[in-house]
């Protein structure tokens, strides 16, 4: 099963020669029309125009920006996810607001904090096993 959205499928997000129906497709994804795409661009709508009809190439920086825009995420690591209302998006459909990002460092810290604790008071490393569960070891100098 595909990680993007069933609008996107068989897209080539990094392909460096998109075509003028993938650029439409785009558009459309970003839901927006000709001449909001344009501004996005910084070019005129007539320019914008031709690469859609195929009558010139569609230039790469376009269709990114235009994909950027409809909230993909352009880099092989990010496939899949998207930004949509102020949320950054999952391939399995679970949103994420900045505020639940940056709680991932701060509970990286206290976890952190409490294995030096733990470690202080009784000389043994906390080690999480997916697997098999919790257990302790000794410290291995």
């Amino acid at each position: 099963m595909s990680n993007i959205s069933p609008d996107a499928e068989g897209m080539d997000f990094l392909n460096p020669n998109p075509t003028k129906d993938m650029l439409r497709t785009a558009r459309h994804l970003a839901g927006i029309n000709y001449g909001e795409a344009a501004e996005l661009c910084g070019i005129e709508e007539s320019y914008y125009r031709k690469m859609e009809r195929g009558t010139i190439d569609v230039k790469v920086s376009v269709y990114r920006l235009i994909l950027c825009r409809a909230g993909y995420l352009i880099h092989n690591g990010w496939e899949g996810w998207k930004i949509r209302k102020g949320k950054i998006w999952s391939p399995v459909g679970s949103g994420h607001t900045p505020g639940d990002i940056m709680s991932i460092y701060w509970l990286d810290q206290s976890v952190r904090t409490l294995r030096a604790e733990l470690y202080q008071k009784t000389g043994q490393l906390y080690d999480q096993d997916y697997y098999h569960g919790y257990e302790f070891r000794e410290h291995e100098a």
